[in-house]
């Protein structure tokens, strides 16, 4: 009989888990997707597409047609509950058996239950959000020659985005370019506009090195973005920021790119956790269930705790991990299902990488400890990650 192996979630970790089983077991397993979207959103590239600098349909993909091409079954519902002991998962529709269970989930936004956060600000998530952004964004400029309230104007024309990590950061840079050509798309002067970066912490990008939040700081600043570090978030209301000194920020467009947290279908698993949520494995990505490994359930993206043995740290929670850990689920899955080798393949993490958008020119990073910034760290962004979303169209897939 075939073996049936369930992608719990359909982010870039799922897709990559599904589309190189679909290449090493050539129809030999049957492969189940289900995810409560109907597209993939390429998160890298959200805050272009917020900042019209890419269209909406150029970074989605159809689950529909991605799992169609490669001959397995989809299914667009929320999964509602995993059964490690029954080894099957509960959607919002129906119940699904597995042989083997994939669990890339990915995240959802994380309020930390600041009162109106959830309520009151943009979410920054997927494909669907950034356009959302985007049209409220230009409906401010459209609509703030109908008042002449200098305090609504003020409103109306000042951005506040909450988050100094890299989604805040690439987002508000991107926005500096997409105002200004709405400044002269309706006469409204530039000096009016006011971009905010808010951050918690006492310096922005608090993950990263010093001399990369300095650089970014450095180039924050020189487009004329206001930051303000040091200062949490207390409340957010319809129109306004209030911060713990007591301060308060007037915005009719208020966006959250303040952090991460686990689904709650995974705290209600069983399966073992970190202490804020995520996914424990161990060096083969699979999970701990009552003290038990789960030789038939697979972790990856960012819904996993991954420690690395050279630093002993976590890994970022960024696509190119989650991208190698779909590989090495997917491997030690097809040579379990079809040779029962049980010589699985340790999963080591690559050297840790990223690189940050700070507009159209400009991005800083590190390879390594190596630090990667201006146009030829944009170049090198971009072009790799164009790689990554190119693979996963259907019209490429072979």
């Amino acid at each position: 009989m075939v073996k049936r192996v369930v992608i719990a979630g359909c982010g870039i970790a799922g897709l990559e888990t599904a589309l190189q089983l679909y290449n090493l077991s050539k129809g030999k397993l049957e492969i189940v997707g289900v995810d409560k979207n109907r597209f993939f959103s390429f998160l890298p590239y959200l805050h272009r597409v917020a900042a019209t600098t890419l269209r909406e349909k150029e970074i989605i993909i159809s689950f529909k047609d991605f799992f169609r091409k490669i001959d397995s079954e989809f299914f667009r519902e929320e999964i509602v509950k995993i059964e490690p002991e029954k080894k099957k998962i509960t959607t919002s529709k129906q119940s699904i058996d597995y042989d083997y269970l994939v669990i890339a989930l990915g995240c959802k936004t994380n309020f930390y239950g600041i009162p109106g956060a959830e309520e009151n600000c943009f979410d920054f998530k997927d494909a669907e959000h950034a356009v959302k952004l985007s049209e409220h964004v230009a409906k401010m400029f459209f609509n703030v020659r109908n008042t002449n309230s200098k305090e609504e104007q003020e409103k109306m024309l000042r951005f506040v985005v909450c988050g100094g990590g890299a989604t805040g950061i690439e987002l508000v840079t991107e926005l500096k370019y997409y105002v200004e050509y709405l400044c002269k798309k309706y006469g409204v002067e530039q000096s009016k506009v006011e971009l905010i970066l808010l951050e918690a912490m006492q310096r922005i990008l608090p993950g990263l090195s010093e001399k990369i939040a300095s650089y970014a700081e450095k180039a924050i600043k020189k487009l004329g973005i206001k930051i303000l570090c040091g200062q949490p978030v207390v409340e957010v209301g319809k129109d306004f920021v209030k911060l713990k000194n007591g301060e308060q920020i007037y915005s009719n467009t208020i966006v959250w790119c303040g952090g991460l947290q686990p689904h709650d279908v995974i705290k209600n698993s069983g399966l073992n956790v970190d202490k804020r949520g995520f996914l424990e494995v161990n060096s083969y990505l699979q999970p701990i269930f009552k003290e038990d490994v789960m030789e038939n359930i697979y972790c990856a993206g960012d819904a996993v705790t991954f420690i690395n043995k050279k630093t002993n740290q976590p890994l970022m929670k960024i696509g190119r991990h989650a991208v190698d850990q779909g590989k090495f689920a997917a491997k030690n899955i097809y040579g379990d299902a079809l040779y029962g080798d049980k010589k699985k393949v340790e999963y080591v993490p690559r050297t840790e990488a990223t690189v940050i958008s700070l507009g159209k020119t400009d991005a800083v990073g590190f390879y390594g400890n190596r630090i990667l910034k201006g146009r030829i760290a944009l170049w090198i962004k971009y072009w790799i990650e164009d790689g990554y979303l190119r693979k996963y169209l259907p019209e490429i897939i072979r």
